[in-house]
């Protein structure tokens, strides 16, 4: 086994290579994954807090990638209510309009004509908008040129699509009908759902587990290593200031010491183990998401230990 650059499995401030031409969205959108940030990792995931209805509404239409697999994410603001996303928004899939009105996943096939999002309204009026983070991980593809390049995403497109009245697949049935509170339950200051698994959508083969941290957690996170590649990502909880993580945290990998304080990622190939989490500061409520890549089988991930 080749000797790990540990130093290299951590990202501390998202690439900023994505600036969509949408207002009332953060720009420049937040990578936290792909061969650039680590190479050989063969995954691509973007995305950024939008603040406010989006101009233009859709301000992307449909697309279809040819070749990779996509998971789509919609996550609300509110560590209270970690399900409450502000916003009810028809994302098409196939020409489907699918309702999006509460934190979810969806998993996306390859093949699978999807978009536009059209957002229909925000729950809340300014200044009481809870804004939401709107991302996509494209499985197995490292870069946004591959990811996106022949997608038709650049094509100029005005009509929303229509669902073929052949087709009776029901598309919605590719984002779980309900998260589910099934893992890593009854810690303090720990709020966690599972946004995506193979029990929820059989088709997909990702486990995305969502925490809102609170407070200091009650418990440590304890020393692990998975059988499959892990991306773990510490997302601050401040829309408005979204490299803040709003919090400091040190953890032991390679047998060294490293500290978080900012939004960021770390990637956990298969075999490599992290332990001894510790949060020395708190300062405001983040996220942590944890996706493990080609496995959506919480069982086989965790076995007993959940």
């Amino acid at each position: 086994m080749a000797e790990i650059n540990y130093d290299k499995l951590i990202a501390r401030f998202p690439d900023g290579e994505v600036c969509p031409a949408i207002m009332n969205r953060q720009i420049p959108s937040m990578t936290v994954i792909s061969d650039k940030l680590f190479p050989g990792a063969n995954h691509y995931q973007e995305g950024g807090w939008i603040y406010n209805m989006p101009e233009p509404n859709p301000g992307v239409f449909e697309m279809v990638h040819k070749k990779y697999d996509e998971i789509v994410m919609m996550i609300g603001s509110n560590p209270d209510d970690p399900e409450y996303l502000g916003a009810e928004v028809d994302f098409y899939v196939a020409g489907q309009p699918v309702l999006l009105n509460k934190t979810r996943a969806m998993f996306v096939p390859k093949g699978i004509p999807h978009g536009p999002m059209h957002y229909k309204k925000f729950v809340d009026q300014w200044p009481h908008i809870k804004p939401h983070l709107m991302s996509g991980l494209m499985l197995n593809v490292g870069n946004l040129m591959d990811a996106w390049g022949d997608s038709g995403v650049a094509e100029a497109k005005k009509e929303f699509p229509v669902k073929d009245p052949n087709d009776t697949k029901d598309y919605s049935l590719f984002s779980p009908k309900e998260n589910t509170y099934d893992v890593f339950q009854g810690l303090k200051n720990r709020k966690t759902i599972t946004l995506m698994s193979s029990d929820q959508v059989p088709e997909a083969y990702s486990f995305m587990k969502l925490t809102w941290v609170t407070g200091i957690p009650e418990t440590d996170h304890r020393e692990h290593a998975h059988d499959y590649d892990e991306l773990l990502i510490n997302l601050g909880g401040n829309p408005f200031s979204p490299h803040d993580l709003g919090a400091d945290i040190e953890f032991e990998m390679g047998g060294k010491t490293y500290e978080l304080n900012s939004t960021s990622s770390v990637w956990l190939p298969k075999g490599v183990k992290i332990d001894k989490m510790k949060w020395k500061n708190f300062r405001h409520p983040h996220i942590e998401l944890s996706i493990i890549m080609n496995c959506g089988d919480k069982r086989k991930i965790w076995g007993d230990d959940i």
